[in-house]
């Protein structure tokens, strides 16, 4: 589990992002859990991929109410509309971003 949650408000509410608290936790924990050696990279030309599996995003944000693979690619896949996230595409059938 992560212990501590940080969540930049006044970027969110600046940069005009369709986020709230719990999308901004989930951001807050693809950074440091992609930092980590437990996290795959994928390299696809000039991109870097991380897998992250969205059991891992229940795992580590119990407090956020996630209980299913889906509410976390919902929440992924907000993400990625606001551009903070991208898919590759092998991950998508894998449950992972």
């Amino acid at each position: 589990m992560k212990y501590s949650i940080t969540v930049n408000q006044l970027a969110i509410v600046q940069s005009g992002l369709d986020l709230d608290l719990v999308d901004g936790a989930i951001f807050d924990m693809l950074s440091g859990y992609t930092n980590s050696i437990a996290c795959k990279k994928k390299t696809s030309g000039d991109a870097i991929y991380f897998n992250v599996p969205y059991q891992k995003v229940i795992e580590e944000l119990p407090i956020c109410g996630l209980k299913t693979p889906d509410s976390v690619y919902r929440r992924f896949k907000k993400l990625e509309q606001n551009g903070l996230i991208q898919f590759h595409e092998e991950n998508k059938k894998n449950k992972q971003v």
